[in-house]
């Protein structure tokens, strides 16, 4: 890679790389979480790996990551052309995307300096002895690629899923094994068994077939969520649905499926012939004492007992389930950041702020200002009130909501004035049971 052989030539005057990255006509807009342990000083050295890293992070857009290579190009004089797209190239999704170490930082660079020189000249000990391989795969093997991607490969989970299709489990703690692994990858591309002709092509299909399989997985559970949507309408309007079938016809799993889509508790009872009133409302039971007297006590039968338990839910505040849905959605975007693969919704993707905001950065501000979401904001979109008295960004949150209601079955909010409608429940005899006639 022409900018990895440019780089090289600096590292007796790395004060220039600081310098432009730094640089008000150079790196500043993107570099802001280039520092020390301390936020409010700035490094004054920088490793090799982490430079090139200022455009391999995947929270950048991808207008964003061309700028700064075209401000690279033009600064170190590089003849390579820029790339329009970046499919199949690994990134990290973490915003601080750096390898010096805080704690150690004058020494962390020097070291890498090293490493990189001997990498370079095809020695990797002094980088896998410097980053602990066995512990960092992806870390320790993404730069790599990213300098030389005809000669290694990026243990990234995408590449390392992709790889176990063909019988590749990746096991790699140091230099020897980690050639071992790229011989092997060669053999099998050498014989025809993986359909690929070098390591940048693998790392290309297997960033295809993950999106293919999201796709795919997304279009399905789309489809079957319209499906059970239909009937939680017509459910919420008659109050009652019998489902009817042979047995083994999926009765059961369509009611439950129908529950979850409405966010709703379930219970389920099997009737018999010897099935009665005390059984499914309530009776008298027969009790022992700790004396050995035996009497009778008041037992609540099962739709007696699931009708309190469902009176309790309804006290509770409908954040509760609302609480849930955004639980499931930071824990998926946490799995994405993991596995370098930020969710998009809507027209961004979403990484994390320390806080648990949802952020993304704007690739259309002059500033590249990163838009932070809170919580609250995203729950006043779901009661249907503005987020914001401007109602700036208003569709995006919009977005997210309708994500949340199809992802993680997030049921619609429904007033309070609306959950007061229902019916009055009756025992035999004719008296009203006390506090459960606004259960639905």
């Amino acid at each position: 890679m022409e900018l990895a052989e440019t780089i090289l030539e600096y590292k007796n005057k790395r004060n220039e790389l600081v310098e432009f990255i730094f640089a008000e006509d150079g790196l500043r807009d993107f570099s802001n979480y280039l520092h020390l342990q301390d936020k409010n000083q700035k490094i004054n050295d920088i490793d090799p790996f982490s430079f090139i890293g200022i455009f391999n992070r995947g929270t950048l857009s991808i207008s964003n990551r061309i700028k700064i290579l075209e401000k690279i190009k033009e600064r170190f004089k590089i003849k390579a052309d820029i790339p329009s797209n970046f499919d199949g190239i690994p990134v990290s999704n973490y915003s601080r995307m750096f390898f010096y170490n805080w704690n150690d930082f004058e020494n962390s660079c020097n070291r890498i300096w090293e490493a990189f020189e001997a990498f370079m000249n095809g020695n990797l000990d002094l980088w896998f002895n410097y980053n602990v391989i066995a512990k960092r795969n992806a870390v320790c093997t993404i730069p790599l690629f990213w300098c030389k991607p005809n000669d290694y490969i990026a243990l990234d989970s995408r590449n390392v899923e992709y790889l176990k299709q063909y019988g590749i489990e990746v096991k790699v703690n140091d230099t020897k094994s980690y050639f071992n692994l790229l011989q092997e990858i060669r053999n099998k591309m050498d014989s025809g068994e993986i359909n690929a002709s070098s390591f940048a092509d693998i790392s290309f299909k297997a960033w295809s077939h993950t999106n293919t399989q999201l796709n795919i997985s997304i279009s399905e559970q789309l489809k079957m969520n319209s499906i059970y949507q239909e009937y939680v309408t017509l459910l919420r309007s008659t109050h009652n649905l019998i489902l009817t079938g042979a047995p083994g016809t999926g009765k059961t799993y369509l009611a439950r499926q129908i529950a979850d889509a409405m966010g709703a508790e379930v219970g389920f009872v099997q009737f018999h012939p010897s099935y009665d009133y005390t059984d499914f409302v309530e009776g008298l039971r027969p009790i022992q004492d700790d004396n050995g007297n035996v009497g009778f006590e008041r037992k609540d039968g099962v739709f007696k007992a699931f009708c309190k338990k469902a009176l309790k839910t309804s006290t509770q505040k409908e954040d509760d389930i609302f609480d849930k849905a955004w639980d499931a959605l930071l824990n998926q975007i946490r799995e994405g950041i993991a596995n370098e693969k930020l969710i998009k919704i809507g027209s961004w993707e979403y990484s994390l702020s320390k806080f648990d905001s949802l952020k993304y950065t704007s690739s259309n501000s002059p500033s590249k200002y990163t838009f932070t979401i809170t919580k609250q904001n995203i729950y006043d979109v779901y009661q249907g009130k503005k987020a914001r008295p401007s109602g700036g960004y208003q569709k995006d949150m919009q977005d997210i909501v309708d994500y949340m209601q199809t992802k993680f079955n997030l049921a619609q909010y429904v007033p309070n004035q609306e959950q007061k409608k229902g019916f009055c429940l009756h025992h035999r005899r004719n008296q009203p049971w006390r506090n459960l006639k606004n259960l639905w």
